[in-house]
Parts: structure tokens; sequence; C-alpha cells
């Protein structure tokens, strides 16, 4: 009878022990399972931070190409809420730049991206470039109070009186920045004929070059007006060699340019009809635009537009206003021009008597009166000679350039690449 109740106390312990090391195991492998699940939590916590900081990435890159005018150090990340981008120059780069993203805190990408922008200027030229009269410049703001009225390669020659100002209160230029020829008088050095007064508001100055005696701080023109002796506009504004000329005047509207009206209209009056279909006009030879009625938003819109005039002379005398860039090209050598300058162009009768033998050959460009176009011009036609006479309230504004004179793009290496 003792022999029952002990094997009956043996397969309860056996049992229990069954039990206990089923619990055990049990127990041991809930540890795996809880240690397997936070492990994924985990992981899907950090892929939701790697891609927050991919978005934040790609929310900098999108507010750069929507505002490609702006240099990247300049614009306002804030739009890009799930995390905090920010940007930085790369050490002796000035095309590119690391743009990070931080997403909660935790997670932190960072990209490099290359920004190719167009040279600064309210007017850019590789000609000799010749100023008459009265003018006003509301120069391009460049960066923290940092302006540019005129940049220029060879001579520039000046007779008259020239002002800068701020592009507005908010946004000033620094004041060596803000030429006022009848506030300064010409240095003793330039007894020369360099320059030489005749009023307080009528200055004749010719520099050559570089100028450390006329063109600098506190001198009769500030550091607005910039001498830059690789420009090369060509490049910089439409983001491709002069080799690729064809591939360029592809994405252009294509006129041919006249000086006399015909059966075809006026040189403006096919610029016109050609802007109604695109925002990008290509004249090739020779341009009269006269008075420049036909270019004004009335006749446009105000949509930002470029006008590119290439291997002719181009004339206009008016007072009208263009809501876009002017870029004249020759990519050809520039011969005897002056039997190109006849009674039958409008500005020809404003021809300075002033000019020598030389630089009449080369006029290539002759504005007469206070006509503007708001994105500037562009005067790429080195050996040749461009001539302003008039009174002109030059009023920059950049968003009148289209936007393809400024892009962004990743360098490689982003997931997007594939």
């Amino acid at each position: 009878m003792s022999k029952k109740p002990q094997r009956g106390m043996a397969t309860l312990i056996t049992t229990a022990l069954l039990l206990l090391v089923a619990l055990v195991v049990a127990l041991g492998g809930y540890k795996s399972t809880f240690y397997e699940i936070k492990r994924a939590q985990n992981e899907v916590l950090s892929r939701q931070m790697h891609w927050l900081a991919e978005g934040g990435i790609e929310c900098g890159l999108a507010i750069n190409r929507m505002n490609p005018s702006i240099p990247p150090l300049s614009q306002n990340y804030s739009l890009c809420q799930e995390s905090v981008v920010t940007v930085e120059e790369i050490p002796n780069s000035s095309t590119e730049f690391t743009l990070s993203a931080l997403a909660k805190g935790t997670k932190e990408i960072k990209r490099t991206i290359q920004f190719h922008t167009r040279y600064t200027g309210a007017i850019q030229a590789r000609s000799d470039l010749m100023l008459i009269g009265s003018y006003y410049f509301t120069p391009e703001l460049t960066g923290i109070d940092t302006c540019v009225s005129v940049r220029y390669q060879n001579a520039l020659i000046l007779r008259g009186a020239f002002k800068t100002k701020s592009p507005s209160l908010s946004t000033p230029c620094h004041a060596m920045m803000q030429t006022d020829t009848s506030l300064v008088t010409c240095p003793a050095s330039t007894a020369n004929g360099n320059c030489v007064e005749h009023g307080s508001h009528d200055v004749y100055v010719n520099i050559a070059g570089q100028n450390d005696g006329l063109v600098g701080d506190g001198k009769l023109l500030e550091n607005d007006f910039v001498y830059t002796a690789d420009l090369d506009p060509f490049q910089s504004f439409f983001g491709k060699p002069r080799s690729e000329l064809e591939s360029v005047k592809s994405d252009f509207e294509i006129v041919a340019g006249t000086l006399i009206p015909n059966a075809l209209g006026s040189c403006q009056e096919r610029i016109r009809k050609a802007f109604e279909f695109t925002d990008k006009v290509w004249v090739e030879g020779d341009c009269d635009l006269e008075d420049g009625s036909s270019m004004t938003d009335a006749k446009l819109g105000w949509k930002p537009k470029v006008l590119v005039v290439e291997n002719g002379v181009l004339a206009v005398r008016g007072s009208h206003t263009f809501t876009g860039m002017i870029y004249h090209l020759f990519t050809s050598g520039i011969g005897d021009m002056t039997k190109r300058w006849d009674h039958n162009v409008s500005s020809s009768a404003y021809i300075p008597v002033s000019l020598t033998t030389t630089q009449k050959e080369n006029l290539v460009f002759m504005v007469s009166g206070s006509f503007k176009p708001t994105g500037g011009y562009v005067l790429d036609t080195p050996g040749g000679m461009s001539v302003f006479d008039g009174a002109v309230d030059l009023d920059f504004d950049r968003a009148a350039i289209p936007d393809f004179a400024s892009f962004v793009k990743w360098q490689k290496g982003a997931w997007r690449d594939f």
C-alpha cells in the first residue's frame, strides 16, 4: 500500500518538472520573441527616420529648384517641417553645397548638390561699353548687402551722371556698393584725361580693365562696378559651352532679323508674334526694335522672357519697358559695321559724334532714349562697341529672367540615382 502513494508522488513530481521545463522553455522563447519584436520595432523606427531625412533632402532640393535665382545659402528651408534642413558651402567651391536633413534629432543625411547660376549685374559687357547721359541703377542684389550694377571685361566709358539705388529699404546695398558720381571728385592722379569733371552731374570717365584709382571703396565708382577679366556670360547663362550653340538654340523660337520693315513686319513685330508661343526668342541677324512699343507687358504679358540677337547690330530708340533680359551675341568676327547704320535705323541719328573711326566701325549696339529690359542686358560681343545714350532708370528685377538661367542638380550618390 505504501508503493501506490510513492508512485503517485513520483508521477506528480515528474509532471511538475516537465511543466517547469516547459515553462522555462516557453519563457525563453517569449524573451527571444520580445527581443525580435523590439528589434523589428527599432528597425522600423530607424527606417522611418531615414526616409524622413531623405524627405528633408528632397524638400531642400525642391525649394532650390522652385527658386533657382536664389543661392542655396539664402533659401528658406522652414517649409520642410518633418526634418531640419540646412546647407553649407563646400570649401574652395562656389558651386557645390552640402545639403543636410536631421529627422527628429536622431537621423541625419547629407547630400552634395551643385548650384549653377549666371553672372550677376544689371549690365554685363564683353564689348567696349559707353554710357552717355543720366543713369540710375537699381542693381542686382547678389548676397547680403552685395550689389552689382555693371560687370565689364574691356573698356568702360562714362559721360554724364551715375547713381546706384538700393533694391529696397529692407535689402540695401552696402555703402561701398552705391555709386554717386555727384558726391566724389576725380582724383588728382587722373590728370591725363581718364577722369574729367564738367560739373557735379557731368563727369567723363575712361576705364580700361581694372582701375583701382577710379573704382573701389570711396572712389568715383564704387564696388557695384565690377571688372571681370574672364567674363563668359554664355556658359554662365545657358549652362552649356559655346560649342553647343545649336543645342541651346533648339530651345528657342528662331526669328529672322531685319532693319527695315517689310511684308513680314518689323523686327519688333516678328519678335512679338514669336513671344505669343514661348518665353524664349532668338533673332538671327540685324534687329531694329524701333521704339520698343511691341515689347511691353500690354503686348507680351508679364511672364519673364529672354531675347537673344545673334550676329547682327541691335538698335532701339524709345522709352518702353520689356519684362525680360536682352542677350546680344556675336559668334562670328565683327567687321566694319558702319554701313549698317544708315538713316533707316531708328537710333542711327543719335550715334555720338565723339566716337572715333574705329569705334564707329565696331559699333554693334545703340540704344537711344530710356528703353529698359528689367532683366538687364548681356552684351556678349567681344571686339564690339555698345553705346547707351539717354536718361535711363534701369530698375533690375531678377524675377524677369526665366528660371533656366539658374539650376540645381544632385551630385551622384543618392538613392534617386537608380
